[in-house]
């Protein structure tokens, strides 16, 4: 299970505009229909039960021997990348700003994703004695179940627990230029996310399935004609 606390990024070539040179990782997703981690590409995605999410961190730790490098401009939104830190694409900021545009829909999401954690939660902890839920859906209460993300594209998803939560930790520059950048402006910055106050299992399980939730719906959502051509 990985730390809290996250080690410091690698410094990226500032030379490169068209891969994070130096990072390895494998998409990252939550079927939240079958309840299923899905690990890799499509052609070779691995299904992973919730409660085995220690098996999905060691296919990261292997990706340390792989001479693979993640291209920001890659259709995939959500990968993890060592030590299991979730890496959102500029693809899955993108779809998720044109999302926010859509409250009725964005709360659909927001909804699908909450009652996503709290089953996995659930899955993997049946005796805990979570209480009804006081706030609405996508409404920040430090002891339930959250989610929502903004026009920035930038995600946050909460679990049951004291402020056990996933959100943003860094942003992975891949030009010297980008370091001047503002991340709420530029959509095209890869974002780092890193969990904050977990010290149970089903915490871990269930944030990492929310923002895969969160990735895999938005993924299979069809998107506008201006935001797939971008």
């Amino acid at each position: 299970m990985p730390r809290n606390r996250r080690e410091d990024s690698t410094i990226q070539d500032p030379s490169s505009e068209s891969e994070l040179r130096g990072i390895a990782g494998v998409p990252f997703y939550f079927n939240p229909d079958i309840m299923r981690f899905v690990v890799g590409p499509v052609d070779q995605a691995r299904i992973i039960a919730p409660e085995e999410l220690d098996s999905v961190f060691d296919i990261v730790r292997k990706t340390h021997d792989l001479d693979g490098k993640i291209d920001p401009k890659s259709e995939e939104l959500l990968y993890l990348v060592p030590i299991a830190t979730p890496l959102q694409l500029e693809s899955f900021r993108r779809r998720l700003s044109s999302l926010s545009q859509n409250p009725q829909e964005s709360w659909e999401v927001v909804l699908k994703v909450e009652k996503t954690m709290e089953s996995v939660y659930k899955a993997v902890d049946p005796t805990a004695e979570i209480p009804r839920r006081k706030s609405k859906p996508g409404k920040r209460d430090w002891m339930q179940f959250a989610a929502g993300f903004d026009q920035s594209g930038e995600f946050r998803v909460q679990t049951f627990g004291n402020c056990a939560c996933m959100g943003f930790e860094s942003v992975v520059h891949t030009t010297l230029a980008s370091y001047e950048h503002d991340r709420k402006t530029d959509l095209s910055l890869p974002l780092r996310y890193w969990v904050h106050n977990v010290d149970r299992k089903a915490e871990m399980i269930s944030l990492y399935a929310g923002a895969g939730a969160l990735a895999y719906l938005v993924k299979n959502r069809p998107q506008p004609s201006s935001v797939a051509a971008s």
